[in-house]
């Protein structure tokens, strides 16, 4: 019973790991290929190979440290472009009285 089952539900999620992975390394290699003017396909080889020897290198410990690094170079960012924005229009107050103004905010 359970292996009529099982087989379809594998060879589903088998399918779609391969089109997550496929979206990964395209759209990296694509916005790279655009930048650098190279070979959309040298650089979907490229970035794959990289990130395979970057993870089986340096393993699973030293990617998710390298994750947790972005996720706080990413927040320390946004927490500076918020900054920034509140700085150059004059403050939370004024800058929330021109968003009313333009019909931005509504607390319903």
């Amino acid at each position: 019973m359970v292996r009529a089952y099982l087989f379809p539900v594998l060879n589903f999620l088998f399918h779609a790991q391969l089109i997550y992975m496929a979206i990964v390394l395209y759209g990296p290699a694509l916005a790279l290929s655009q930048t650098a003017g190279l070979n959309i396909w040298l650089c979907v080889i490229s970035i794959g190979v990289i990130c395979t020897f970057y993870s089986s290198v340096g393993g699973m410990r030293a990617v998710i440290w390298a994750d947790v690094l972005q996720a706080i170079v990413m927040a320390i960012g946004l927490l500076a472009v918020i900054i920034q924005g509140l700085i150059s229009l004059g403050g939370f107050k004024r800058t929330f009285s021109i968003a009313s103004r333009g019909g931005r905010i509504e607390f319903d």
